[in-house]
């Protein structure tokens, strides 16, 4: 056991260094922060009506938010719905302690590639937004933390009973749209009925983006 767990973090670390030496990964997260310093650049001198808060203040936490939870759940079920079908599970059960490996290196990759997004999101924010005090820094490390907990396993499921990886794709992305449209990260949540309310308040969204 304990051997397959170190083989797991070496082969997470590993993966996670093949993707950042990936040219299309590292665009996509150059990408990823352009839009995202755009979007703050043009809300940074705007307030909520009838407060005095910045518009950019109360969209970065959202943006760190949205971000977690896509990258959680569709790095999981990604993983799952591809090596399924390409036989890599299969190659794992076949080998003592094999998914236990299998699932240490996948859950460190992932979180590993989450810190890079949401670093890739967090920089830009803070320059245009402004920056974070040291309680602030300590609450956003406990919510990454829980973040991952709380989309990680959600993803694995996900993966683990979609048919093909183009399934789960739509599938997740249908699901994370339906629920960041009901967790108020981009608008005042007080403005939707409160069944809609209370259903937003049981989802992880709502949490991480408030």
């Amino acid at each position: 056991m304990r051997n397959a767990i170190g083989l797991g973090l070496r082969r997470g670390w590993t993966e996670f260094g093949q993707s950042m030496r990936s040219a299309g990964n590292v665009a996509n997260y150059l990408v990823l922060a352009l839009v995202f310093a755009v979007v703050l650049f043009f809300q940074r001198d705007s307030t909520i009506p009838g407060t005095s808060m910045l518009l950019g203040t109360a969209t970065l936490p959202g943006m760190l938010g949205l971000m977690l939870v896509f990258s959680g759940l569709m790095g999981s079920a990604g993983a799952l719905a591809v090596e399924r079908e390409d036989g890599t599970l299969l190659r794992c059960k076949a080998v003592p302690y094999g998914m236990v490996g299998y699932l240490v290196g996948r859950i460190v990759s992932l979180s590993l590639g989450c810190v890079v997004g949401t670093v890739v999101v967090l920089v830009p924010g803070v320059i245009v937004v402004g920056g974070l005090s040291f309680g602030g820094w300590a609450t956003l490390v406990w919510v990454f933390v829980l973040g991952l907990l709380a989309t990680l396993p959600w993803g694995a499921m996900i993966g683990s009973l979609s048919r093909s990886p183009q399934a789960m794709s739509g599938l997740v992305a249908l699901g994370v749209g339906a629920v960041t449209s009901i967790s108020g990260i981009f608008y005042p949540i007080t403005a939707l009925p409160g069944w809609v309310r209370g259903l937003a308040q049981v989802l992880p969204v709502y949490w991480l983006g408030h």
